[in-house]
């Protein structure tokens, strides 16, 4: 978390963009842009209240996803109303970029 917080500070952007080791279950709000670092299975299980607080057409960014694993992902938030604008695979890992529906 500290490494996430001095790249913030670093970009100029502290205030902006809040860098949270709370549990996502916790989270409360409606974002524009959410951002998760995580493996397929956390983010899918987490897919519900990631979809709760992405705000209607707010920005998914997911990485650390394993290539194998990236089109169970995606589905997962295809069927909550995302839509993917990006998508980049780099030897076994892939990122994602997602929009949420209106």
């Amino acid at each position: 978390m500290a490494e996430a917080q001095a790249n913030v500070d670093l970009n100029g952007l502290r205030g902006r963009i809040v860098v949270s080791d709370r549990a996502a279950e916790t989270i409360e709000g409606s974002y524009t842009l959410v951002a998760g670092n995580l493996r397929t299975p956390t983010l899918a299980r987490l897919a519900p209240f990631i979809t709760e607080y992405t705000a209607p057409r707010g920005v998914l960014v997911m990485s650390g996803i394993r290539t194998a694993e990236c089109d169970t992902l995606r589905g997962a938030f295809e069927k909550r109303s995302f839509m993917v604008v990006w998508i980049e695979e780099e030897q076994e890992w892939s990122g994602l970029v997602m929009t949420k529906r209106s």
